[in-house]
Parts: structure tokens; sequence; C-alpha cells
């Protein structure tokens, strides 16, 4: 209803930046009747995805298995392009925030729609993050002085908001890597970790966002595989 408020028309194609149900749990509210939308992820996505019905309840968990029966499966790590009649946009095969995260990218206007790799004034969720790979698909993310990024929450971002966001990745692997060096635990060094001083507005969900992120590197400097646990 919203994109046909704004443009006139309901969407066509519908691209699902990762398993997380705050980002694919509306697949069945599209339908799947000829005139519901494409559905394009991953196909680590949508076998997140299949795999979560198991344990579902079936009056949630048979909507879902349709929609996806019919979505298409692109590739893990190639990046694409879709044709949107007159305008094409760049799929971007990225990981980080899950193993396996979609970017959708501009040129004109330039706009990214960032999927959870990108917060703005909100804390990000690790819950599932491999830190290092979210670390460099920021980085792999082309920000230019008109950029307009749509994060996975929070308000749109700028690139003086991305700079902020990077900012505060770097804290906590810094903050991380300390802990390890002196043995403290997520849980202690989540005690005393700050934000940088330009975003201690920021919000959080859950106030164990800090300790969640803390710990995710610590388990992967560790050397443990969170991604296959």
């Amino acid at each position: 209803d919203q994109a046909l408020r704004l443009t006139g028309r309901r969407p066509d194609v519908v691209v699902v930046s990762h398993y997380h149900g705050d980002h694919s749990a509306g697949l069945p509210g599209f339908g799947v009747d000829e005139s519901a939308p494409e559905v394009w992820l991953t196909g680590a996505t949508r076998n997140r995805l299949t795999e979560g019905l198991r344990e579902a309840a079936p009056e949630r968990a048979d909507p879902m298995a349709r929609a996806l029966e019919r979505a298409v499966a692109r590739p893990d790590d190639e990046d694409d392009t879709l044709d949107l009649g007159g305008r094409r946009v760049r799929i971007g095969a990225r990981r980080g925030h899950t193993a396996s995260d979609v970017t959708v990218e501009l040129d004109a206007p330039p706009v990214v729609f960032c999927g959870d790799l990108v917060w703005n004034e909100m804390f990000p969720n690790y819950v599932d993050a491999r830190p290092s790979e979210l670390r460099r698909a920021v980085a792999s993310i082309a920000v230019g002085p008109d950029s307009v990024l749509v994060p996975g929450h929070g308000p749109l971002a700028d690139a003086d908001a991305f700079g902020r966001y990077v900012a505060v990745l770097d804290a906590v692997e810094a903050h991380a890597r300390e802990a390890r060096r002196v043995g403290r635990t997520a849980a202690e060094a989540a005690a005393d970790f700050e934000l940088p001083s330009e975003s201690t507005h920021w919000t959080s969900f859950s106030p164990s966002y800090f300790e969640r992120a803390l710990g995710a590197w610590l388990t992967e400097l560790e050397g443990e595989d969170s991604w296959t646990h």
C-alpha cells in the first residue's frame, strides 16, 4: 500500500536482504497468485527460512512455504543486476550481519538499500554476525558525498552518518580486542563500553546488544565460527 501511495503502482519485485524475521516474515502478505511480485533472495537465505518452518505452527509455516516455492533463489556470492523496466539496479552479494546478506544499489540517484549491514542512530544487532565480515562488507559499500543510504533500522543516512556508523563498528572491535588481551568476558567488557562521542545519543533495541556485539568479536577472535553453530 505504501508503494502504491508513493509511486502509483504496487511492487512487482521484492528483494529479501537476509533471513531475519523482521526483514522476511512479511513475504506471505504479497500473495502467490499471478499478480504477486517476484521475490528475489539468496539460496542461503531461502534455506534458512525453509529450515525455520520445521518448528513453526502450520498457520504460519504453510503461507511462507508457498511464498518460498515461487521465490527466485540467486547465488550466495555473486552480484546480479535487476531490470525494473527502464532502470537497472545492482544486487550486491555480501555477508557479515548474517552468512548471506544483499544490498540493492542505484547509481543515479546514488541510493543504497543496505539491509541490516548498516544501522543509523541505533546500535546494531550482532546476533548472527561475523564481525570481521561485517566490517569488510560495510567498507565495500560505495558511499559518496551525495549518497543516500537506507539502513535496516533507523533514519536515512548520508555520508557523515555512515562515517559515524563505521566509527561505532571500529570502537566495538577495539574494545573487544582489548578485552581479549586482558582476559575479560563479553559481559565484563560491555559494562564499561562507551559509544564514540558523536554517537552517544544512539538508541538500542536491547541493553544486551553491547555484550552481544563484544561476544561475537570474542568468539571470532578465539577462532570459533559462529555460522556453524
